[in-house]
């Protein structure tokens, strides 16, 4: 009778301590890096390759790997290419992933950004690191002989922010509206502002959005906004 009662309380803590060291983390991913931070397209398209490392000790669910995306990043979302990941080396344990993007000569010259979705492991957990937004890159195209002709004054401060906006501009102005749109380009907030406004934007939830500064019809400023 001693020998089962021992037994069974081995077997227990056996089974414990094998649910305690259990990974819920989900995999975790570095080395994300692009060949190349400035594309010309000038002369024609433009291979992009990008590359990521991802580990979990449990195993990567590798048949389900994430769709990876690039964007130009003022044009909300709207000039987007998405791509999937594709297994240079290693095993479920840690592996090495590359995707490659073409940019044709008509691409949209601009700041680009290197994006992928979030991996799983082989017991359903997501990678706690989530979506990662990667590198920027220029894409420049001689060829259209961009004339710059006012540039633009206004900028957003704090950014990143956790509640409140302030714009900040080296000339007077009375009445704008900023608008704020989600990665997939929908428009989830748009407010007027004045001289010195505080623009509570900490109804967002922690993400990476894009905005615009507009005086009537016209466009002053678009970019990137971080929200923590």
């Amino acid at each position: 009778m001693k020998k089962v009662i021992l037994l069974f309380v081995f077997s227990f803590s056996i089974l414990g301590y094998s649910q305690n060291s259990q990974d819920f983390d989900g995999p975790s991913f570095s080395d994300f890096t692009l060949n190349i931070n400035e594309v010309d397209i000038t002369n024609g398209d433009v291979d992009l390759i990008g590359t990521i490392t991802v580990s979990d000790q449990t195993g990567i669910d590798l048949n389900s790997l994430p769709s990876v995306y690039i964007w130009e990043t003022s044009d909300t979302g709207g000039t987007m290419i998405n791509n999937r990941w594709t297994i240079v080396s290693g095993d479920q344990y840690q592996v090495i992933l590359e995707s490659t993007f073409t940019l044709t000569q008509n691409s949209k010259p601009g700041t680009w950004n290197f994006f992928t979705g979030g991996f799983t492991d082989l017991n359903g957990y997501r990678s706690t690191q989530g979506s990662h937004y990667g590198p920027d890159f220029e894409v420049i195209n001689q060829s259209l002989q961009i004339k710059e002709i006012h540039k633009s004054t206004y900028s957003i401060y704090p950014n990143p922010t956790k509640g409140f906006l302030k714009i900040n501009s080296s000339e007077p102005f009375i009445n704008l509206t900023i608008e704020v749109y989600d990665l997939k380009g929908s428009r989830i907030l748009s407010k007027p502002f004045k001289n010195d406004d505080n623009i509570n934007v900490s109804e967002l939830k922690p993400s990476i959005y894009f905005y615009k500064i507009i005086d009537g019809n016209k466009l002053k400023q678009s970019g990137k906004l971080i929200k923590e």
